[in-house]
């Protein structure tokens, strides 16, 4: 019975303490970002897709966004105030920079990062690269 009534008192209050503006972790793909109010227009949200995990509580969620090369600077200088993400260095074949884990505004960790791969080199001519991508991922059985 108090299995019962605990759930009931979950279902009424959780929903309620949701709508109220409250996130919740995400257990699906989509928009983390955005989701998350770290959006911005430079930032272009690409795809989500679920990479399995092997472990039947659930799976990786990886969200997917472009950044094109004339935003490149300013998105790796704003990623890197707020995630610390360091500058992206050119490492063989393309730029990136390190990944990080955070924890996002509804309780849920998150890593992030930023590349991809690029025949330019040199820093000082990124802006020439068509397209660098963030990545965003949620492992579902973590909080």
């Amino acid at each position: 019975m108090r299995g019962l009534l605990f759930l009931v008192l979950f279902f009424v209050f959780g929903t309620a303490f949701a709508s109220e503006g409250m996130l919740l972790p995400p257990t699906k793909c989509g928009d983390f970002l955005k989701n998350l109010k770290l959006d911005r227009p430079d930032v272009v949200f690409d795809k989500c897709e679920a990479i399995p995990s092997g472990n039947p509580r659930g799976d990786t969620l990886e969200a997917t966004y472009k950044v094109e090369g004339r935003n490149i600077i300013k998105v790796e200088k704003w990623l890197n105030s707020w995630a610390h993400t360091g500058k992206l260095r050119f490492l063989c074949c393309g730029w990136e920079t390190k990944t990080v884990g955070f924890k996002g505004g509804d309780g849920a960790f998150y890593e992030i990062g930023m590349g991809g791969e690029a025949t330019e080199s040199s820093r000082s001519r990124l802006s020439k690269v068509p397209v660098i991508f963030l990545r965003v991922l949620h492992d579902t059985t973590e909080p």
